[in-house]
């Protein structure tokens, strides 16, 4: 409507992910939305999805055949990164050299679950004391997320830095990545 509305010749649609699926809803309200996702792509003179999970996500969901959706795979630079930098983020965040680090670079909303994870961290305090939760990234459940890991005893062991500029150091910091996502078309950090 807005493309009929502004006179825009070409209409150009890119579908990132399946986010708003992970909500659960059904029966009729699944089905409008399901239509009107039809309805709506099908007018795109072209839709581009970021991962082949997402082209047949789409295909399933509105019967739009899978061929014309154009794959185009999400892609990142790799970034720069030295050991130095992540010891230094290691003594920032006051960790020893024993510790194991579980991070993930990502927004912090719902379809990420990263509540879960710090639910992980209390259950398993006495086979793993030393394991330490790192996210980089913010977002809306930043508040919810410390007040979890502060209601369960953990809160020593996340540490939430926020959105950061030296990613690369800070993956070097991890031990091991952390996808936790309830959804995920291509995961970007993990890239």
């Amino acid at each position: 409507l807005a493309r009929r509305l502004s006179r825009t010749p070409v209409h150009g649609h890119a579908e990132h992910g399946q986010e708003r699926d992970s909500i659960r809803t059904g029966g009729l309200r699944r089905r409008l939305r399901n239509t009107a996702a039809r309805w709506a792509l099908a007018r795109a003179d072209g839709v581009v999805v970021c991962a082949e999970s997402v082209r047949q996500h789409i295909h399933k969901r509105t019967a739009l055949p899978a061929d014309e959706l154009l794959c185009i795979p999400n892609g990142v630079d790799p970034p720069s990164h030295s050991a130095a930098g992540a010891e230094t983020l290691r003594r920032k965040l006051g960790l020893s050299a024993d510790s194991i680090v579980v991070g993930s670079v990502s927004r912090l909303v719902p379809v990420k679950d990263f509540g879960t994870a710090i639910e992980l961290l209390e259950h398993g305090r006495a086979a793993a004391p030393d394991v330490h939760l790192v996210l980089v990234g913010g977002g809306p459940e930043e508040a919810a997320l410390r007040a979890r890991a502060e209601t369960l005893g953990v809160a020593e062991r996340v540490h939430l830095v926020g959105p950061q500029e030296n990613i690369g150091d800070w993956l070097g910091l991890f031990d091991i990545y952390l996808n936790s996502s309830l959804s995920e078309a291509l995961n970007m950090g993990l890239l």
